[in-house]
This record gives C-alpha cells, structure tokens and sequence, in this order.
C-alpha cells in the first residue's frame, strides 16, 4: 500500500509538476521490484517463488489501480467544481472528438457512418464524459494490473531466496 499510495500522490501531483508525473511514472514500472524487496526483506526465510510473486503482484496492481484511479477521480473534481475549470476540459474533450473524427477512415455503408456519428455525439454529453472516465480508468487499471501480475511473476522466480546466515 505504500507503493501504491507514494505512486497515486505522485500521479495526482504530476497534472500540476511535471517532476512528479515522470517520478510516478518511474515508480509504477519499478512498484513490482519494490514490494517484493519489502516482502523479502521482512521475511528472509520465506522461500520466494512465481506464486508469491503472482500474489504480490496481483495485490499490487489492483491497489495501485484503485489509488491511482481515486487520485485521478479527486483531482477531475477539484479541477470541474472547485476551480472552475469545467468549461476548459469540455471544449478540450469536444475538440480531441472532433479532431479523431477528422481522421476516421470513410466508410462505404451510411449505417457505419451513422452510428459513429452517434458515438461521437454521445461522448459529448455528460453521462458519455463520465461513461468514457469510467471506461479509461477500468482499462487503465486492467493493464496496471496486469502488467504488475506477469512482473510480480517473473520476479518471484528470478529472485533467490536469501537464506539466514548460521549463529557463529
């Protein structure tokens, strides 16, 4: 929790520091190497495996997705209703839509054409700001997740297990 909570702080503070943002970028990719350090430093004699850092992983990935993606909720907020900035974000959003809608290949059936259109329309609305918030922050902590998952993983089995030193 520590990790994620130092990754998550350091996320939240990167929107207005940009040190910060590339410190918690850096911490992320090393939050695998760093819990099973703190897991092997506290218990030496536990023997260290791929199971164990699946484990670790795995609790890793799931909780540095939830800081992360409260963090990130947090700071939205604060951006929308406590700075009033609400207006800046949706023209920003309305013109990242526009501009990928520029840049959509033609489609040959109306249908197709139609439907994206509508696609775009949604995403413009509030409930499709949120729906696209929610979505972009379940992918991101999926691929978190994962990424935490397959490292906790392969560090566990390269990691050797450190054993006592025998009492002279």
């Amino acid at each position: 929790m520590i990790v994620a909570l130092a990754a998550g702080t350091c996320s939240g503070l990167g929107g207005y520091l940009p040190f910060f943002g590339f410190f918690s970028t850096i911490l992320i990719l090393l939050a695998p190497t760093l819990c099973l350090s703190f897991y092997q430093r506290s218990v030496p004699d536990m023997p260290m495996g791929a199971g164990v850092g699946a484990r670790i992983g795995l609790v890793l990935g799931i909780a540095l997705s939830m800081v992360i993606s409260l963090v990130d909720t947090g700071s939205e907020l604060v951006e929308r209703y406590l700075l009033h900035r609400g207006a800046q974000m949706d023209q920003a959003l309305a013109e990242s839509l526009n501009l990928a809608m520029q840049h959509m290949p033609a489609t040959a059936n109306p249908d197709a054409a139609l439907l994206v259109q509508h696609w775009f329309a949604f995403f413009q609305t509030p409930d499709g700001r949120a729906a696209g918030s929610l979505l972009s922050s379940l992918l991101a902590g999926l691929v978190l997740t994962i990424y935490c998952l397959l490292f906790g993983t392969l560090l566990g089995w390269l990691r050797p297990t450190r054993l006592r030193r025998p009492q002279a």
